[in-house]
């Protein structure tokens, strides 16, 4: 599909489904607070079952008009600070930029608790070794093409309504290379309908579904691209220390070369003469010129 199909939900059992999907299927669950979410810890990492298909990726979901208190779930985090961690750790948590996917709804974009909550997830996920995390956005009002916020569907759409909808967005909004929102359990459906849509567009503006089609490809390219970018290049930063090392080591062994070369050729009463220079200095005790078990330098 031109987009990914995103599915809300707060349903855990969705884990145990044995349903294999051609398409990607991104699910984001309801998180209501710390409670919630390690209920939802010990079902994904015991039960999940549809991560067989290899198509599904999942993430939280957080949202102030579910009743979610963000700095309620910060304080409690601040607490028990690897409780949203440890859920990305999982082979099929959703990534972006190779940063965990966080959702929000769109109306808390910019609100003070929700940029503090952002914030210190950066932080407790940095200190783990990632780039801090990816906060996806979800709106109910269809987004430009402009904005790369995701379009959510609203609640208790029919079918028809459902497929109407998205070849609306799809058609004039020009919507492509996102996520699609919706609150629902039936997968195989939803990517039905959504894919009726699509070919409605492209029996009716083929020229359009063509370019939304090729913009979502080269989306999708770029993103790996600029990974692999990433990767070169802290491969190119690991082998400019090792360089540095290399040339550490040329240093020392200039070092002991000139010992070699330039002190060791110096005739012996030279550096008899320097050490008895050093007794009279203070530098070096005088019982350690005729017994070599005696500390020779002095603190």
């Amino acid at each position: 599909m031109i987009n990914t199909l995103t599915i809300i939900t707060s349903n855990a059992d969705l884990l145990s489904l044995n349903e294999g999907f051609a398409e990607q299927v991104h699910i984001a669950f309801d998180i209501k607070g710390v409670r919630s979410l390690n209920e939802f810890s010990a079902s994904t990492l015991h039960v999940g079952s549809i991560f067989d298909s290899g198509n599904i990726t999942f993430s939280i979901y957080l949202d102030s008009f579910q009743k979610v208190d963000f700095s309620k779930i910060l304080e409690d985090i601040k607490n028990e600070r690897y409780i949203l961690v440890q859920n990305t750790f999982h082979p099929n948590y959703h990534r972006v930029e190779q940063k965990p996917v966080i959702c929000f709804n769109s109306v808390d974009k910019g609100t003070p608790e929700l940029i503090l909550f952002i914030t210190e997830m950066n932080k407790t996920f940095q200190a783990q070794g990632y780039n801090g995390i990816y906060p996806m956005y979800f709106s109910n009002d269809p987004t430009p093409f402009s904005s790369r916020d995701n379009f959510c569907f609203p609640i208790h759409l029919s079918k028809t309504d459902i497929c109407n909808c998205y070849y609306d967005i799809l058609k004039n909004k020009f919507y492509s290379a996102k996520y699609i929102g919706i609150r629902s359990l039936e997968i195989a459906l939803i990517i039905q309908e959504l894919k009726k849509a699509e070919d409605r567009l492209l029996q009716e503006q083929p020229l359009q579904f063509e370019m939304l089609k090729m913009f979502s490809f080269l989306s999708s390219s770029s993103k790996l691209l600029s990974y692999q970018l990433d990767i070169a290049k802290a491969d190119l930063e690991n082998q400019k220390k090792y360089l540095e090392i290399l040339r550490g080591k040329d240093g020392a062994l200039e070092i002991i070369n000139f010992y070699k070369n330039e002190y060791e050729i110096l005739p012996l009463w030279y550096k008899r003469f320097g050490h008895i220079l050093k007794v009279i200095t203070g530098k070096r005790s005088f019982r350690s010129l005729y017994d070599d078990n005696t500390k020779k330098y002095k603190l």
